[in-house]
């Protein structure tokens, strides 16, 4: 990586491309991108959102949600809401920048968003969830309105 790409984002783009590229077997790395991995958006993240905020494609293979933020903020109630910004990529279209805030009121999971070491199952099965509620979202935007007030076109 260059000196002008050496921030905390796009080292961990380089590595979500790295477990892209291998998501079947063990990554081992060994490098020190200057202070990435002390910064606040690395080091911030519990578990849950740490991997909330991967990129993934749909099932299908015709939708990249390619996650450039992702901001957890917790309410006194133990609900919490997240935002992400998305770029939504698709083959034969242009790419679109979106705010999506998902209101999250299931205290179910409320220890898997801030255990640092929640168990895996349960944390498959949130990822699955929220990643649904997302598709969910994209392919209902248009003629939902409740789903149509969960995201916003970036500006």
């Amino acid at each position: 990586m260059t000196a002008s790409s050496r921030n905390s984002v796009l080292y961990q783009q380089f590595l979500q491309l790295l477990e892209d590229a291998n998501p079947d077997g063990e990554i081992w790395i060994v490098t020190d991108n200057l202070s990435s991995h002390n910064s606040l958006h690395t080091v911030a993240h519990t578990p849950a959102e740490g991997v909330l905020a991967r990129s993934y494609t749909s099932d299908d293979g015709t939708i990249r949600f390619n996650v450039t933020d992702l901001t957890v903020d917790h309410q006194p109630d133990r609900s919490l809401t997240l935002t992400y910004r998305l770029t939504i990529e698709r083959k034969g279209h242009a790419d679109e920048c979106w705010v999506f805030t998902l209101p999250w009121s299931d205290r179910s999971f409320v220890d898997v968003f801030t255990s640092p070491a929640p168990d895996p199952e349960c944390l498959r099965q949130l990822v699955e969830l929220v990643r649904g509620l997302l598709e969910e979202w994209w392919d209902t935007r248009g003629y939902n309105r409740h789903f149509a007030k969960m995201g916003r076109r970036c500006t």
